[in-house]
């Protein structure tokens, strides 16, 4: 995925973005969406899962299940850790096997563990510019 900075006026249009990223992804992945409460995480993840083939109604955000898991185009394992507290919880949900998968990989709140993430990890980066605006960056 292309180094770059987007910006966001709706949800629609960061829900929009992510299927355009979808297509430039091959497969395997490891990308950490990182960001404020509110500011898109979960409606790119869901772009980049239909862009990837997975229909919009299968895909919720993982945040009391740690992980949901998709079948599209490819597997998708999407990742919320915002309400992890231990690092123990990723283990004992087997992160290490699932990081090393050939899938795509989203992870929200990334950067409460960033010890556990692989070292090509694709950093996506949301940052609220005004109450519609977001900016959001990749690499």
């Amino acid at each position: 995925m292309k180094s770059a900075i987007y910006f966001s006026d709706s949800p629609d249009a960061t829900y929009q973005l992510g299927k355009r990223l979808a297509s430039q992804l091959e497969g395997s992945e490891c990308i950490a969406l990182v960001g404020d409460l509110g500011t898109g995480k979960t409606m790119l993840a869901k772009g980049i899962c239909e862009g990837l083939g997975i229909k919009l109604d299968k895909i919720s955000s993982p945040t009391f299940a740690i992980v949901n898991e998709y079948l599209g185009n490819c597997p998708v394992y999407h990742f919320d850790f915002y309400r992890i507290t231990k690092i123990n919880e990723l283990y004992d949900i087997g992160i290490e096997e699932y990081l090393s998968r050939t899938a795509v990989k989203l992870i929200e709140w990334a950067n409460l563990f960033p010890e556990v993430l692989p070292k090509d990890v694709i950093t996506i980066t949301f940052t609220e510019v005004h109450a519609t605006e977001r900016k959001i960056k990749v690499g």
